[in-house]
């Protein structure tokens, strides 16, 4: 059997991020299979929207649709440090974007920071804008990013097929509307969860269905602070569940503060991922996700 307590430790590096639509006219989005990270979470209503994270080592060609911030994506985007591409966001996102120091540099569609962006006019606006790895690259020379984040990530070797379960393992979130449902399902010969969103597989622009490494459901304190948008607790701690060989394990989260990058533990010792993409579904702790 694997030894698992043998971890790899990712060195620190640089890093961006890029706030991404995800309603059911702009999928398969661009470039989304080629995110190191992806958090998903409720944006207003029942609408969710992504945040993926990408090592400026590895640009993708395209990225998008590209859409506007959220106060508690700003607090994720923070521990990865790089560039942050957005366009526009909610007033209190704005605000705190405006008032706050981050370890990010803002770079926002909606100001003189357009030039890093484009659309795309046979696509329906707002869903149309993109950006590209030349755009990237003229972002990363001209704010010349200099921090390299250590999130203290470990990764271990997948667990050896014969001891990965037979049975059939999916995760169901359905985040309040039909068309955001997501349903990860356990694929053993691969050791990866395949993605259904809407009630249709999810594929990158070529027909592949995406699939990930590891999936981690993180419950987070959420409220309503108007007619549609929400606020969520992302600094403290809570709990949350690491699904990765086709088991379930429950985990803890500690955010101390803005500065400090979360934690993601098990039994107070740092998780260990599988090599590969990561997504992060954030979950509101008031509601109840299916496993089996």
């Amino acid at each position: 059997m694997v030894d698992l307590e043998q971890p790899t430790i990712v060195a620190p590096q640089k890093y961006f991020s890029v706030m991404i639509d995800n309603t059911t006219e702009v999928r398969p989005q661009s470039g989304l299979d080629q995110a190191m990270v992806v958090y998903e979470a409720l944006a207003e209503g029942s609408i969710t929207r992504l945040l993926a994270i990408f090592s400026l080592a590895d640009l993708p060609d395209t990225l998008g649709p590209i859409r506007s911030a959220r106060p508690y994506y700003l607090s994720w985007a923070n521990d990865y440090g790089g560039l942050y591409l957005h366009a526009g966001g909610s007033p209190q996102a704005l605000q705190q974007l405006a008032s706050t120091d981050w370890h990010f540099t803002n770079v926002d569609e909606i100001s003189y920071q357009g030039i890093y962006f484009y659309r795309d006019y046979q696509k329906n606006n707002p869903h149309n804008l993109f950006t590209n790895s030349n755009l990237i690259q003229a972002a990363i020379e001209k704010y010349q990013p200099e921090k390299e984040s250590s999130l203290g990530w470990q990764y271990k070797e997948d667990l050896e097929l014969v001891y990965r379960p037979v049975e059939q393992k999916y995760i169901r979130l359905p985040y309040g509307h039909e068309n955001y449902e997501v349903v990860w399902t356990y694929e053993r010969a691969e050791n990866v969860w395949q993605r259904e969103v809407g009630g249709t597989m999810q594929t990158n622009e070529q027909g592949d269905v995406l699939v990930v490494k590891n999936v981690i459901v993180l419950l987070m304190d959420t409220e309503l602070i108007d007619i549609e948008r929400l606020a969520m607790q992302t600094i403290g701690q809570g709990t949350g569940f690491l699904f990765r060989d086709g088991q379930k394990q429950e985990i803890a989260w500690v955010k101390e503060d803005k500065e400090t990058p979360m934690q993601l533990l098990i039994d107070n010792s740092l998780i260990k991922l599988n090599m590969g993409q990561t997504w992060i579904n954030i979950w509101p702790s008031y509601l109840n996700f299916e496993y089996n």
